[in-house]
């Protein structure tokens, strides 16, 4: 529920798509619901960077009081879709069920859909990603994210060791397929993203606290080549 309000958002957003330099890399800005309409605005008027939403409902519409719909997201320009952030499970009770149905619907209307895996044991990880996406033909459609509860800034920002993020993404290749996008979220930094991401061999981040600093969320992105 960053930044409090629309003249601090518009102005981060701003400050970040004016000093992207890196072709290489894909921007994405997800910032709050009340907030996509003005950031589309300034998106349109600058290149190289996509929206995102951090959630969804998962019907397309009906009686839902306070939910949004996918549809709703789409017609902002919304590309991707945030589903089953492990805050989403912490503070609301979001269950893995919900998730599923969530990424079917995003599928169904063309969203990219970042997915949020938290494993307690590898072992089980597999079935886990072949459940999630036993409905859905082509799983390169789908962002695979590895986000350790523990590993975000507010519950700890204990970053796991490089090989549980190389384990991670070996697991989801070699069950969905060589091509999946497979992304880290937890506590990145401009001093630790290149070893998280380009070190480890996967396709992304998640920034978190650090994408309110428009300097640092700069520094990310700029220093990934």
């Amino acid at each position: 529920m960053n930044p409090a309000t629309a003249q601090e958002a518009i102005s981060l957003a701003k400050g970040v798509v004016e000093k992207i330099d890196n072709a290489d890399v894909e921007t994405v800005i997800m910032p709050p619901f009340v907030w996509l309409s003005e950031i589309k605005k300034t998106l349109e008027r600058e290149s190289g960077v996509s929206l995102a939403a951090q959630n969804m409902f998962w019907q397309e519409s009906g009686a839902f009081t306070g939910e949004t719909s996918p549809l709703m997201l789409k017609d902002l320009g919304v590309k991707y879709i945030m589903i089953g952030h492990s805050e989403r499970e912490l503070y609301l009770k979001e269950d893995r069920q919900m998730v599923k149905d969530k990424l079917n619907l995003a599928i169904k209307l063309d969203l990219t859909p970042i997915v949020s895996f938290r494993p307690s044991n590898f072992a089980e990880l597999a079935s886990e990603l072949e459940d999630m996406t036993k409905r859905i033909d082509d799983k390169s459609k789908i962002f695979y994210l590895y986000e350790p509860t523990e590993a975000i800034s507010t519950q700890g920002a204990q970053i796991p060791p490089k090989e549980k993020i190389k384990t991670f993404a070996e697991i989801a290749r070699k069950t969905l397929g060589e091509n999946v996008v497979v992304i880290y979220g937890g506590s990145i930094n401009s001093e630790n993203a290149k070893e998280l991401i380009l070190g480890t061999g996967i396709d992304g981040g998640l920034v978190g606290a650090k994408s309110l600093d428009a300097s640092e969320f700069i520094n990310i992105v700029n220093g990934l080549k």
